[in-house]
């Protein structure tokens, strides 16, 4: 009988689908080459073979075509490439209802608690530095001048981050 409730237990678990879904492409290391990644992700666009090498590329996706967490259902991922490497991802989402919270609620359970960094998070807006394995992670929050809420997350390393925010980024139309 003991075997039979340890049997049915480990099926039990195994074929459960839980609800937490931690967004692999978030862990990417930054600086592996694009065509690794294209292989992995068939929603990634390939890089033009006439890019020039120095210059950054941003492309824009939703999240949800890579990343199955409720929190990124409505979040765009901007995806940077330089030299036809990966080089960081900036999330970013913009919520009508000043109380929505998602982006933050992604960043506090998957990459660092920001209650630890921030008083009162429904009435804060700012950005702060976040620690995941020693890579530049940058969370923020802002309200529009029409009373909407914007949240952003980026993931780089220190290397790339100026690279990201310079006014050089190309954006790629698709």
């Amino acid at each position: 009988m003991k075997n039979l409730t340890k049997l049915f237990l480990i099926i039990f678990f195994v074929s459960i689908p839980w609800s937490s879904y931690a967004c692999d492409f978030v862990k990417v290391p930054i600086g592996t080459p694009i065509v690794n990644l294209i292989n992995k992700y068939e929603n990634l666009w390939e890089p033009d073979e006439d890019a020039e090498e120095d210059d950054v590329y941003q492309y824009t996706y939703r999240a949800s075509d890579f990343c199955n967490d409720k929190e990124l259902k409505k979040t765009y991922m901007l995806v940077y490439v330089q030299n036809a490497k990966f080089i960081g991802l900036k999330l970013k989402i913009l919520h009508d209802d000043l109380e929505k919270d998602d982006l933050y609620r992604f960043t506090n359970s998957n990459i660092d608690s920001i209650d630890d960094k921030v008083q009162d998070i429904k009435k804060w807006y700012g950005s702060v530095r976040l620690d995941m394995q020693n890579r530049y992670v940058l969370f923020g929050k802002s309200k529009s001048y029409d009373s909407r809420l914007f949240e952003t997350l980026l993931i780089t390393t220190g290397e790339y981050a100026d690279l990201i925010y310079g006014s050089d980024v190309i954006e790629v139309m698709m």
